[in-house]
C-alpha cells in the first residue's frame, strides 16, 4: 500500500520538478518493480488479498509518466495466464473502441488507442505470444512505418519466434 501511494505522487512531482535527466523517472520505474515483487510475494502468501488483475489495469491506466511502462511485460509475475488472456482481451476491445470512435479532425493522436495498444503490446510479451504484438501494431496501422517495423521485429527476436521475424524482414514491408 506505501508503495502505491508513492506510485500516487508522479503526477504531483512530475508537474512540480524539472526531470530533464530522468532519475525521478528512474526512481518512480524502481518502485514500480518493487510494487511488482511484492504484490507477488504477497499473492504467493494471500491470493485473495485483492483483485491482482484489477490492480495491475489500475497501475498501467495511471502511466501519464511512461513510469509504470513495464508494469504489463512484466505482470507474468504476479497474474496468471488466464488473468493475462482477460487483460489481452480487455486492451484489444478498448483498442478496437478507440479506433472506431469520432475524434475532432485537429486531433492527429489517438491517445486512448494508443494506450491499449501498448496494453495489449505488454500483455503479449508477458505471454510470450507475439500474434498479440502484431495485433496490438496492426490493428492501428494496417501498414506499419519503419520505426513500427523495428519494434515489432525486436519483439520478435526477444521472443525467438524466427518464422515472424524473418516474415516482417522483407523488403516489401520497408521503405529503407
Amino acid at each position: 500500500e506505501l508503495i502505491e501511494e508513492y506510485l500516487q505522487l508522479q503526477k504531483e512531482l512530475f508537474n512540480h520538478f524539472d526531470d530533464s535527466d530522468g532519475l525521478m523517472g528512474d526512481v518512480f520505474r524502481e518502485a514500480t518493480e518493487l510494487w511488482l515483487d511484492a504484490a507477488a510475494d504477497l499473492r504467493a502468501i494471500q491470493p485473495e488479498a485483492c483483485n491482482w488483475s484489477t490492480k495491475v489495469k489500475q497501475l498501467y491506466d495511471q502511466n501519464d509518466y511512461g513510469c509504470q511502462d513495464q508494469l504489463l511485460p512484466n505482470a507474468n509475475q504476479l497474474l496468471s495466464q488466464d488473468e493475462l488472456q482477460q487483460l489481452a482481451w480487455h486492451y484489444e476491445k478498448e483498442q478496437r473502441t478507440a479506433l472506431k470512435a469520432p475524434h475532432p479532425d485537429d486531433v492527429l493522436y489517438n491517445s486512448q488507442a494508443a494506450h491499449a495498444r501498448l496494453g495489449l503490446h505488454g500483455v503479449g510479451i508477458a505471454l510470450e505470444d507475439f500474434s498479440l504484438i502484431e495485433k496490438s501494431l496492426l490493428l492501428s496501422s494496417p501498414k506499419p512505418n519503419d520505426m513500427q517495423l523495428f519494434t515489432l521485429v525486436q519483439s520478435g527476436i526477444g521472443l525467438q519466434v524466427w518464422d515472424r521475424v524473418e516474415h516482417w524482414l522483407q523488403p516489401k514491408f520497408w521503405s529503407n
